[in-house]
């Protein structure tokens, strides 16, 4: 009896932890401007663990005049290969866009409580109306609906 129940602890304490479940984080931001402009920004991340499996971001600018605004976005789209790189609380993103021949990097750096995304790779830029332009970093946390946006 006593070597079934050494069994049953030995086998719970060696068995493989339950997959967690995707976990989806969003966050907008909105920054007044003089003269009635305005920029705004979304973050979207899709993790699973520690571990990011999906990103979505659009930023925009307005100039508070009509017709005079323009955004910039990143969204996985059938036409790219996505790849994620996790190095501890680092993450990698590759962005290979084959209609452009460009391939892009995104850096997302994992706390305990938020992930910082960083759009450090300037050529993203191509990817933006003539006014709009991507911040430094945006970082998203557990729990608010607010995202910091850092500028250039």
């Amino acid at each position: 009896m006593r070597s079934a129940a050494l069994a049953l602890l030995l086998a719970g304490a060696f068995s493989a932890p339950p997959a967690r479940a995707d976990e989806t984080l969003s966050c907008t931001s909105e920054k007044r401007l003089g003269g009635g402009a305005s920029k705004n920004a979304e973050l979207k991340l899709v993790v699973a663990g520690d571990s990011v499996k999906d990103l979505s971001y659009s930023g925009c600018y307005s100039s508070g005049e009509p017709g005079g605004g323009s955004c910039c976005g990143i969204e996985r789209d059938e036409s790219e290969t996505w790849s994620f790189t996790h190095s501890g609380a680092v993450t990698v993103l590759t962005i290979e866009m084959h209609d452009l021949e460009k391939t892009f990097k995104i850096e997302i750096e994992r706390t305990p409580d938020a992930y910082q995304v960083r759009f450090s790779d300037r050529g993203l830029f191509i990817l933006c109306g003539s006014a709009a332009e991507f911040p430094r970093s945006v970082t998203i946390r557990r729990g608010e609906r607010a995202c910091h946006v850092v500028e250039e």
